[in-house]
Order: C-alpha cells, then structure tokens, then sequence
C-alpha cells in the first residue's frame, strides 16, 4: 500500500472537503485520519451526468430532516404566554410543520 503524508492534518479543521479523484487507499486513510481528530469528512465528485457524494461527520452526528424538504422562513404575527405557546402567522397561513420539527426564532421583539 502506498504512504501519504496526513500529518498535516489537525483538530483545527472542521471539515476536510475532497472534490478531485484520488486513490481509494489513500481516501480511506484521510476519512480515518479526519474521525480521529473529530473533524468532517466531505468526498463528491462529478462524472459527466453521474455525481457522488459521501459525506462522515462521524458517530454522533446527527441529522433531525425527516422528510427531506428545504428549509422553510415564516413571519410570526404573535405568540401566546401560555405553559405551551401558540404561533400565530399573518392571515392564518399554514406553515407545513409537524410534530418533532425543530424550528430557530430569531429577531424577537417585545418577548424574552
């Protein structure tokens, strides 16, 4: 098996993104090197109309997309004090979320 140099690599990189072809062996060692030290590892590429793309960010991460759709942004007319706060949106629009959804609120005014 062929020697590569991974030293340079360090738990100061977050993700390491590979997106040229490179011998397998030496992949496999860099995907290993990187969970080592707790850092991403990206490996894509593109062959005319087929493309790849296989991506380890290690055992615990985490992926919380249960059906795949895009990202969704909703203006928020009110929410309730209630124990269990309701959201309003303006005209009683319906925003698709369901049960178990994890959703970021950001700019509040007037609430803590």
């Amino acid at each position: 098996m062929k020697e590569y140099d991974i030293t340079y690599l360090s738990s100061n990189f977050e993700c390491v993104v590979i997106s040229d072809h490179y011998d397998g062996a030496f992949l496999v060692e860099l995907n290993k090197a990187c969970r080592s030290k707790g850092v991403g590892f990206i490996y894509t590429g593109n062959l005319g109309l087929y493309g790849f793309g296989f991506v380890d960010f290690g055992d615990e991460h985490k992926i919380h997309d249960t059906n795949g759709e895009a990202c969704k942004s909703f203006v928020i007319d009110a929410i309730t004090r209630d124990a269990e706060g309701l959201v309003y949106c303006p005209d009683k629009k319906r925003h698709g979320l369901e049960d178990g959804d994890f959703i970021t609120i950001k700019e509040v005014k007037g609430m803590a």
